[in-house]
């Protein structure tokens, strides 16, 4: 069956357009992101993947791995010390995290 035009998601899991191979991505078919509506690339260094920025350049939506990294620590952190970080406090370290990324993207 043929797959409409922005209907269908992906999530990008290998370690393509990480540093240094920032202008790699995984799928170089212009078709492929025609097709998609969102995509998650699970790099967050680059902020925005090469994958990301095509998707992004066929009118899908787009989503880092920056949130799923930090709260794999939140619940990682949750889990071996018992304490709980509430979501504001989470929420914070992620701008934190993020504004430091920014700061030194690509390596």
């Amino acid at each position: 069956a043929e797959i409409p035009e922005k209907s269908a998601a992906a999530i990008q899991c290998t370690s393509v357009g990480l540093f240094p191979g920032v202008n790699e991505t995984p799928v170089d078919s212009s078709h492929f992101f025609d097709k998609l509506e969102f995509a998650m690339d699970l790099v967050y260094n680059p902020e925005e993947t090469a994958f990301l920025r095509r998707v992004r350049q066929h009118g899908g939506q787009t989503e880092n791995g920056l949130q799923m990294l930090l709260w794999q620590a939140v619940r990682s952190y949750e889990l071996w010390t018992g304490s709980r970080i509430s979501d504001e406090e989470a929420r914070r370290v992620g701008e934190l995290l993020g504004a430091s990324l920014r700061g030194k993207q690509h390596g």
